[in-house]
């Protein structure tokens, strides 16, 4: 049995899907042999309203889940072709300064040609943010831009399933601070204790 999976409403341009998916499994490839680094990049919100999918019960007897209304952690997460990760957690809303931040923050310097994949998100597409690729261009850090409504494209979304329909226990749904602790623990220890394996 597999968690329920979103859909996005509208279908992306197919010329503009192709050639992106192409120039995408390229990358990867350069990526695997070693000559460049690949990363891909997404937000995602996490509050006490638990997101469960299914679950086993005997005939009844009544699961209760906590759930209460909260503050939201949002996460930052980079994904690397070999389950490399860097995240980075923020209380209130992501907008583009989050964004920059955070790629100045764990991208500091490249030893090689760095790509990072994200998607079409108003943050990504601001003034500010555009100003900064050019940036990181001349630091051998290059954004990758998947085409609109292609989310199954980017596998970090993949583990934003995982962590809410797998690996959260119940019990961080007690409080606010109990969240904070799984949410933390499971984002330190991926690619380690929490591994997924990717078609």
């Amino acid at each position: 049995m597999e968690a329920a999976k979103k859909k996005v409403a509208k279908n992306p341009d197919p010329i503009e899907y192709e050639e992106k998916k192409k120039a995408l499994e390229t990358l990867k490839s350069k990526s695997l042999s070693g000559d460049i680094y690949l990363y891909f990049q997404d937000e995602s919100g996490f509050s006490l309203t638990p997101s469960v999918s299914y679950a086993w019960q005997y005939t009844g007897e009544n699961i209760e889940i906590p759930s209460s209304r909260s503050q939201q952690i949002n996460v930052m997460g980079f994904l690397g072709m070999l389950q490399d990760w860097k995240s980075l957690t923020f209380n209130g809303s992501i907008d583009s300064e989050c964004i920059i931040t955070a790629i100045d923050q764990l991208f500091p310097s490249v030893d090689k040609e760095t790509w990072i994949v994200m998607d079409n998100a108003p943050t990504h597409k601001s003034k500010k943010f555009t100003e900064k690729i050019l940036e990181w261009a001349k630091k051998k850090i290059n954004i990758f831009f998947l085409p609109a409504y292609s989310p199954e494209l980017n596998p970090i979304e993949i583990v934003w399933r995982f962590i809410k329909y797998y690996w959260l226990p119940l019990s961080a749904y007690q409080s606010f601070q109990k969240l904070t602790e799984s949410l933390n623990e499971i984002l330190a220890n991926f690619g380690r204790k929490y591994l997924i394996t990717f078609a």
